[in-house]
């Protein structure tokens, strides 16, 4: 979800890193990010769990639907949801689905993680504050 609101959120979370002393504005925030959640075990695609494609649209339509879906930064739609789960449920896929909902296979999203930054503050992968 991260690369996903880059668009709207790039400009805070550059703040963010500089603030946590995190090198190399956004890209060092989401690789720091994505560092720290393999520290904690975080897996990176949601299969890990057990969810598979079958699920999708289930899964598509209740984040749409749940009351949180609405502090997005970039709103949401099934259409849009379907294709970021079965990015980050498929463990060969390496396609990120943008805001306009347009391919960039530069990256990949961390499947699972969601963007809190007050929770990471003053906090590292290596767990010194």
């Amino acid at each position: 979800m991260v690369k996903f609101n880059r668009p709207a959120i790039e400009a805070r979370v550059k703040l963010l890193a500089a603030y946590l002393g995190i090198e190399g504005g956004f890209n060092g925030f989401y690789a720091w990010l994505i560092d720290f959640s393999r520290v904690l075990r975080v897996p990176e695609k949601m299969s890990a769990l057990g969810v598979d494609r079958d699920q999708i649209d289930l899964l598509a339509k209740m984040a749409v639907e749940d009351p949180s879906a609405g502090g997005n930064p970039i709103p949401l739609t099934t259409e849009i949801t379907k294709k970021l789960y079965d990015e980050i449920i498929c463990i060969c896929g390496v396609v990120t689905f943008v805001a306009d909902g347009t391919e960039n296979t530069r990256g990949r999203l961390a499947g699972g993680l969601c963007f809190r930054g007050e929770s990471l503050k003053n906090t590292d992968p290596s767990g010194h504050h």
